[in-house]
């Protein structure tokens, strides 16, 4: 829970060739769209660059901008006929909706399968991504560093999102079919990267009390830090009256993780918990 890096722009670009543990820096693609790359990406606020494969491609190279949010997330959709072509879109326009493209209404998938970044995400992403491709071949990616390497298997659901951890590959079918529907499978759920940490805590704990897992029921009005590291959040959902208040707060875990599979020593990692969640209407 609340784990998902903050990121409100996507940027998915297909290479088939092995990926390093710095991806971009480490692939072979010419040193002027690595520089493109960076540049546009240094223009567009919270953006996150991702390799992306998939097996079985007939030609091609799949490009897409993807821009979350809670309520009017957007991906557009790309075919180059060679990295060349990347140079000729204005990535930062189309982050930003001012381009003449066409909305696309696919809906993503992403599993890390990077093993040079952590072995952990090759060892447990590649069988959820081979479930998954059974179920939903043409929106099923393999991808690079998504962060959170100690819940692979690790993927994050676009154009909206919503960052998943530790799925196992029975609930493949599950994962794929809510987010069809245009809900969230809190039991696995790390956070929507549209929020902070402490809102994304907030989220999880006002749908685990409501029951509500409609990806756009509510509307966030705002988080409010109350003491340190207590924070007060205030939703409405939409269509009612009703202000839905949740209190929480975080402490660090008594228990200690790796971070990552090569790390010397354990850490202990911040931990949210619930204190009250109340609804009232708004005229009370």
């Amino acid at each position: 829970m609340a784990t998902a890096p903050r990121t409100d722009v996507w940027i998915l670009l297909e290479y088939d060739k092995p990926w390093g543990a710095q991806a971009l820096e480490q692939s072979d693609l010419p040193e002027g769209i690595k520089a493109y790359i960076n540049q546009q990406m240094a223009a567009i606020p919270n953006a996150r660059f991702q390799f992306i494969r998939r097996g079985g491609n007939m030609g091609g190279i799949d490009l897409f901008v993807a821009r979350s949010s809670v309520h009017l997330p957007r991906l557009y959709h790309f075919r180059l006929d060679s990295y060349d072509d990347l140079l000729s879109y204005d990535l930062a326009a189309i982050a930003a909706d001012r381009s003449e493209y066409t909305l696309s209404d696919q809906k993503l998938f992403l599993v890390c399968t990077n093993g040079k970044r952590d072995v952990c995400c090759a060892k447990h992403g590649l069988p959820l991504v081979q479930a998954m491709s059974q179920i939903a071949p043409e929106a099923v990616w393999q991808t690079t560093h998504i962060g959170g390497h100690r819940f692979a298997a690790t993927l994050v659901c676009l154009p909206e999102g919503v960052y998943y951890g530790r799925v196992p590959t029975e609930r493949s079918a599950a994962l794929i079919q809510a987010h069809q529907r245009g809900e969230m499978l809190l039991d696995y759920s790390r956070g929507w990267c549209v929020y902070d940490a402490p809102t994304q805590a907030a989220d999880h704990f006002l749908r685990q009390e409501t029951g509500e897992v409609g990806l756009g029921a509510f509307e966030c009005l705002g988080v409010e830090g109350i003491e340190p590291n207590r924070w007060r959040a205030h939703f409405r959902r939409l269509g009612e009256d009703f202000i839905h208040t949740v209190t929480f707060h975080a402490e660090l875990s008594g228990s200690t993780v790796f971070q990552n599979t090569g790390d010397a020593e354990p850490m202990r990692v911040k931990v949210y918990s619930l204190d009250e969640y109340t609804a009232a209407r708004v005229d009370e």
